[in-house]
C-alpha cells in the first residue's frame, strides 16, 4: 500500500453533481446507497454548508478502515499538523469511490462510506492491497470535511504566495551580492552559483565521490550569526561525499578540497536549503560555511576499481 499514491488520488476530486437514490434493502444498518453503488451515512450533516466544486481547496480528516476494524491509512498520521491534510479539488479521475463522496458532503459534515475492497484498491492504490485485507471484502472511508476555500480564493492565496517567493529571490540576490562585496570575495561563482573561497591550501587527497570524509564546520547566516558549529561541539562532521547526505553546495564544494585544506563556502539557497524552510533554516536563505577537511577514508570499491583500471 503506498500512501503517496493515496495522497495523489485524493487530490483528484469529482466535479459532477450526484444523483442519489435512497437504499431501502441496504445490507448496511442506516446506510443508504448512490447510483454508482457506494454505500453511505451521515453523522453530521450540514445542509447549508458550503460543497466543494472544481478549483476548491478542502480540508478534511479521515480513516480507512478494513472490515476487521484495521485502521490503515489515517490523516492524522499523514499530516504535518497532526490533525487532517488539504487537497486542492480537480478533475476526477474514475467514477464514483473517494471522490464522490467527497463531492456529497458539506462543510462541517462527516460522514461513513462502504467500498469493495477489490474496486478501492484497484482505482485508488494501484492494486496494492495489504495481505490482511481481505478480497471481495468491504473497507470504510470515515471523513469529516472541516473547511472549504472557494477557488478565486485559492487563485488569490496562490498569487500572493508566488509574489512573496519572487519578492524572497530578489531579496537574496541582493544579499549574496552584498556579501561578496563586503567581504572582498574575488572568487568567481561555479554554474551552480557557489562561491568556493580558499583560505588555506590543503597538501593531501582530494575526496571522490562515494569516500567518507571528516570536517569541521561553522554555518552562518551572511549577517554573520552562528546557526551551527561542529567545532563549537568538538566533534567533526562525517559523510559519504556525493551521497546526498548533505545539501548539493556541500557536496560540491567539498569536491574541490584538499586533506588539511580550509574554505568558505558561500551557498545560494539553491544549493542549500531551497524555496521550503530548513529547520531554522528559513527559504531563499544563503548561507556561509567555514570548512575544514580533516581526513578521508576512500571507498574500498571506488579504490578497487581505480586498480582495475591501471
Amino acid at each position: 500500500m503506498k500512501i503517496n499514491f493515496l495522497k495523489q488520488a485524493l487530490l483528484t476530486v469529482a466535479g459532477a453533481a450526484l444523483l442519489l437514490t435512497a437504499c431501502d434493502n441496504s445490507p448496511y444498518e442506516g446506510y443508504e446507497q448512490t447510483e454508482a453503488g457506494t454505500y453511505y451515512k451521515f453523522y453530521q450533516k450540514n445542509d447549508t454548508g458550503l460543497s466543494p466544486v472544481v478549483g476548491d481547496l478542502v480540508a478534511i480528516q479521515f480513516q480507512f478502515i478494513s472490515d476487521k476494524d484495521c485502521v490503515f491509512v489515517d490523516s492524522k498520521i499523514m499530516s504535518r499538523s497532526g490533525k487532517g491534510i488539504e487537497l486542492l479539488v480537480q478533475e476526477p479521475a474514475f467514477a464514483g469511490g473517494v471522490q464522490e463522496s467527497l463531492m456529497m458532503m458539506r462543510k462541517g459534515d462527516s460522514a461513513s462510506f462502504r467500498f469493495s475492497a477489490d474496486s478501492l484498491f484497484a482505482k485508488f492504490f494501484e492494486d496494492q492491497r495489504p495481505e490482511f485485507i481481505d478480497s471481495g471484502s468491504i473497507v470504510n472511508f470515515v471523513v469529516k470535511l472541516d473547511t472549504v476555500i472557494p477557488k478565486a480564493e485559492v487563485e488569490k492565496m496562490r498569487a500572493e504566495y508566488m509574489a512573496e517567493m519572487k519578492r524572497m529571490e530578489d531579496e537574496e540576490l541582493a544579499k549574496i551580492e552584498a556579501y561578496v562585496a563586503d567581504n572582498n570575495v574575488t572568487a568567481e561563482p561555479t554554474q551552480t552559483g557557489l562561491y568556493y573561497v580558499e583560505t588555506k591550501k590543503g597538501n593531501g587527497n582530494k575526496p571522490a565521490p562515494g569516500d567518507k570524509i571528516k570536517v569541521h564546520y561553522t554555518g552562518k547566516f551572511v549577517d554573520g550569526t552562528v546557526f551551527d558549529s561542529s567545532v563549537d561541539r568538538g566533534e567533526p562532521f562525517e559523510f559519504m561525499l556525493g551521497a546526498r547526505q548533505v545539501i548539493p553546495g556541500w557536496d560540491e564544494g567539498l569536491s574541490y578540497m584538499s586533506v588539511g585544506g580550509k574554505a568558505q563556502l558561500i551557498i545560494p539557497s539553491a544549493m542549500g536549503y531551497g524555496a521550503q524552510p530548513g529547520g531554522r533554516i528559513p527559504p531563499f536563505t544563503p548561507l556561509v560555511f567555514d570548512v575544514e577537511l580533516l581526513a578521508i577514508t576512500p571507498n574500498p570499491q571506488m579504490e578497487q576499481m581505480g586498480q582495475m583500471i591501471k
